[in-house]
């Protein structure tokens, strides 16, 4: 295969560009990274770099940290500074000023007027908002407090306002507790934010650059808005990505007792392997390495398991977007994910239901 090559200068770092004149693969090397694009995706040679990028590589410009102070939250802060390097992006940290709820600058002032009340807390936790914002003097920050009736009802005002690529965000839960309730204030922003949420527990520390991506996929739309995000995010990272397909079905135990489903059915993973390459048809492969895996067992919990056995940096997961009685009778995987996994968890909203 032959291929012409070109150098540019883009704020002054040196970027080089090689594209296949046989008529198959563009690619693109800069110092963060390099692509391969399609050549017949491109409508021309330079014309295309810039809306192949677009489309291709993940892009959080705008990253949204919550935060309470709390062990767990400055975890968070430092992954989501850890991205916005990576990136390029700026981050906004939000705390929420909620005066029916626990606050302890609240309990401290006591005040009996709601405006003052408000005023004397922002006053009192500038300094520290200040002195997390200057532990991260590379990148834009800036610093809000938002008022609400709820934490997660104030930070999701925000988002609004703000219109975050990305939330990153700590949850506070210890075992066994977690694996019942992982945070409301976590879950709730999880289950109602318009964007992605990344959800860092006690003493999951920020990962520089991710390794290994766990992608667990059911084959419907909601998978799909996640796939992009995890491939988009491996090949920023040169991550292998574990594409994970659990067959759960409710069988009678002497189902189970012969063998289970790849028992009586041989090619049943032959199927699901055949189903995973048509999801990924979508997106260029080329340089990326994927690793396809099929299991039998309890959704969540054997999720959690894979992501221990391949000993992966981060789980992304789609959510169905599932509100009132459906979610109240249903539940999440991505909820009961997120309490159980020993990896932090980005979440990526499908259509809402």
């Amino acid at each position: 295969m032959n291929f012409i090559a070109a150098w540019g200068v883009a704020k002054g770092e040196i970027a080089f560009h090689a594209a296949a004149v046989a008529g198959e693969l563009f690619v693109c090397i800069e110092p963060e990274g390099a692509y391969w694009f399609s050549w017949t995706e491109m409508e021309g040679f330079t014309a295309g770099i810039p809306a192949m990028e677009e489309r291709y590589r993940i892009m959080f410009k705008k990253i949204l940290h919550p935060t309470d102070f709390s062990p767990v939250a400055i975890q968070a802060f430092e992954q989501a500074v850890s991205l916005a390097q990576r990136f390029g992006a700026e981050v906004q940290v939000v705390h929420a000023l909620v005066l029916h709820g626990y606050d302890p600058a609240l309990i401290r002032k006591g005040l009996p007027l709601l405006e003052k009340a408000y005023e004397a807390i922002e006053s009192e936790l500038v300094p520290t908002m200040n002195e997390l914002a200057g532990k991260a003097k590379e990148i834009q920050i800036n610093t809000v407090f938002q008022r609400g009736f709820s934490p997660w009802n104030a930070i999701l005002n925000q988002a609004e306002e703000y219109k975050p690529d990305l939330i990153v965000m700590g949850a506070h839960g210890a075992a066994p507790v977690r694996q019942f309730f992982l945070g409301s204030v976590a879950e709730k922003v999880v289950r109602n934010a318009p964007c992605p949420v990344m959800i860092l527990r006690k003493g999951q520390q920020r990962i520089s650059a991710y390794r290994r991506i766990l992608l667990p996929v059911d084959f419907s739309e909601a998978s799909k808005p996640a796939m992009e995000c995890a491939i988009n995010l491996a090949r920023h990272d040169g991550a292998e990505v574990a594409l994970l397909h659990v067959f759960q079905e409710v069988m009678p135990p002497s189902f189970y007792a012969a063998g289970g489903a790849f028992q009586w059915d041989p090619d049943l993973k032959d199927r699901c392997k055949a189903s995973m390459n048509d999801l990924l048809s979508d997106y260029p492969l080329e340089g990326l390495r994927i690793k396809k895996l099929v299991r039998e067992g309890k959704t969540c919990k054997t999720i959690v398991d894979v992501a221990e056995e391949e000993e992966v940096d981060l789980i992304v997961m789609g959510t169905h977007g599932l509100s009132g009685l459906p979610h109240i009778f249903l539940g999440s995987v991505a909820e009961r994910v997120l309490r159980r996994a020993d990896c932090p968890v980005l979440t990526v909203r499908g259509k809402k239901i």
